[in-house]
């Protein structure tokens, strides 16, 4: 609190008029940034030609967002229960409308209705999760997310879907 009151040059007690708490603080901070980088998840997935293209924009937009955030942000986060939970309640919107999307790929016929995508969803997370710090000296997150994103894909796609990802790929997005 002592060195934002110090680089907003006001004092503490004008700080307290706005927020109650530090956690309150915290919380509108994040919250606000949280919303903002969701618009600009929606605006690149909305932005995309089908929903193939949709989801691996998407994924590799929130993957380099969420990669960015220092691992002490995570660790600090737990001693702001309120936080906390919006980062679970976030997390849980972002899962639901990944299952939304490839409700809607199966529908247009990009990805097989028989896959399992609860698996599918929890291969991603660890995979990605599991080797990042093992691969960022040799590739971006991005590039890391996309090679994931693509090869995972390819797995559960219809004939359709593969056709799609291969001129992905091609394209490099």
């Amino acid at each position: 609190m002592d060195e934002i009151v110090q680089n907003l040059k006001i004092s503490k007690k004008t700080l307290y008029e706005f927020f109650d708490n530090k956690e309150e603080l915290v919380y509108e901070a994040v919250k606000y940034k949280l919303e903002r980088e969701i618009k600009k998840f929606d605006a690149a997935r909305d932005a995309q030609s089908n929903v193939l293209r949709s989801l691996i924009v998407r994924g590799v937009a929130c993957f380099k967002f969420f990669n960015g955030i220092s691992p002490s942000f995570y660790n600090d986060v737990k001693f702001y229960p309120r936080v906390e939970a919006y980062f679970v309640k976030v997390k849980e919107d972002l899962d639901l409308a990944g299952k939304e999307m490839i409700a809607r790929g199966i529908k247009e016929g990009y990805l097989s209705p028989e896959a399992n995508y609860d698996i599918f969803s929890q291969l991603f997370r660890s995979q990605i999760l599991n080797k990042q710090k093992e691969w960022s000296e040799k590739y971006t997150p991005a590039q890391i997310c996309f090679i994931s994103l693509i090869t995972i894909f390819r797995g559960v796609a219809t004939e359709k879907g593969r056709k799609e990802i291969a001129e992905i790929e091609a394209a490099g997005i």
